[in-house]
């Protein structure tokens, strides 16, 4: 259980891309930091997107890592991206709520950690709303 913090308030643009694949997803998030590093006067960015089925495989995760071949999930139209993200390997699919934040930690002075309880809060507490704890 994280602990409650309680941010700044904070200016942010909130974008729901829908379903879209997780390479075009990527290059978004991608495109919208070097813009925020070009021009710091941006503002922060959360997309919330779904993703059709795809397996991504982080910084300590490799294909041996699938239970199951490439060439089956080839076959039920599920993806396999190797990505320089941290994390082993990780499914997304069709409903589940991914969300992407671009925000510059600096400029809002606040701290990684406390970023990742904040964004684990914004995330959880509408379970709490259907009594799921």
């Amino acid at each position: 259980m994280s602990e409650r913090i309680n941010f700044p308030k904070r200016s942010a643009v909130f974008i729901d891309l829908g379903l879209l694949e997780y390479k075009r997803a990527l290059d978004l998030q991608v495109q919208t930091r070097d813009s925020k590093i070009n021009h710091p006067l941006l503002e922060d960015k959360i997309f919330f997107v779904e993703h059709p089925s795809v397996f991504t495989l982080g910084k300590r995760g490799g294909e041996e890592n699938l239970s199951v071949s490439k060439e089956f999930l080839s076959n039920k139209n599920i993806d396999v991206v190797q990505t320089d993200r941290g994390g082993n390997i990780t499914y997304h699919g069709p409903g589940q709520a991914v969300m992407y934040p671009v925000v510059d930690l600096e400029k809002n002075k606040i701290k990684v950690r406390e970023f990742v309880y904040g964004l684990e809060e914004i995330m959880n507490l509408p379970a709490l709303d259907f009594n799921i704890d």
